[in-house]
């Protein structure tokens, strides 16, 4: 979603999805590197999103854990996957831009 809209309120993030207005929930700040976050689908489903930086010699790694729901087909999770996939190497894009 090239043009999505993505609207702050209080610790609660709005955007829209392929599904429809989704909230994002992330965990207090903190300095062990948990960035884990709550999605809620326009269902009401909660979908929680283990996210993790940790130190790696001079930079980092991202670790997204991406959990496959019970109803989705292979096709639904392997798109899912793709999305997240697009997300990460967009985060790569911009953090990598800040250190040149």
């Amino acid at each position: 979603m090239a043009n999505a809209t993505l609207k702050k309120s209080g610790n609660e993030w709005t955007t829209n999805s392929p599904m429809g207005e989704i909230k994002i929930k992330f965990v207090e700040p903190n300095s062990f590197g948990v960035i884990d976050h709550d999605v809620t689908l326009p269902s009401g489903e909660v979908m929680h999103n283990p996210l993790r930086v940790m130190k790696n010699a001079s930079g980092s790694e991202v670790l997204f854990t991406l959990f496959r729901r019970p109803e989705m087909t292979d096709e639904e999770f392997n798109k899912d996957a793709e999305m997240v996939n697009k997300d990460l190497l967009k985060l790569k894009s911009i953090l990598e831009s800040r250190l040149s």
